[in-house]
């Protein structure tokens, strides 16, 4: 079973590679360069942040997945919601428990945090994501509608 554990800042490239990885198999297009340094720099920054982290999983010395997850605080009502952003887990490692893990992990960490409730946005029309939040006892109660660009 693959090892869960905070990532170092000195792993953000290697979750880099895996983060490319993920948005080519989802989205059919690699990061750009300007959004590999974006990208390269929030890793580093989960490091050590007190609200946001990155955990890998490691198995036989190699990176086989990560999620990355915050703590996100309204201005004026109370608590703290947990988000999980962004979860990927190499094809050759799938089907192991490892992106579970990683989940768990996770929530169990926001948890402690305080934070409740916990989300993720996905795609609606991934099925195997939505399959794969669904069989971890999610709930889908809430639409997300986004306007993107200027």
């Amino acid at each position: 079973m693959a090892r869960i554990r905070k990532m170092a800042e000195s792993e953000a490239g290697e979750v880099l590679a895996m983060w490319n990885e993920n948005c080519v198999e989802v989205a059919d297009r690699g990061l750009s360069g300007d959004e590999s340094a974006n990208v390269l720099r929030l890793l580093r920054q989960y490091a050590s942040h007190r609200d946001a982290f990155c955990l890998v999983a490691e198995e036989q010395g190699q990176l086989v997945g990560f999620v990355t997850a915050c703590l996100l605080a309204h201005p004026v009502m109370e608590g703290q919601i947990g988000e999980i952003e962004e979860l990927y887990v190499r094809p050759l490692a799938r089907r192991r428990g490892i992106g579970s893990a990683l989940v768990n992990q996770a929530v169990l960490l926001l948890r402690e945090q305080g934070a409740s409730p916990i989300r993720t946005h996905l795609c609606a029309d991934l099925q195997a994501a939505n399959d794969f939040w669904q069989h971890l006892g999610w709930e889908h109660d809430l639409a997300v509608f986004s306007l993107c660009g200027e």
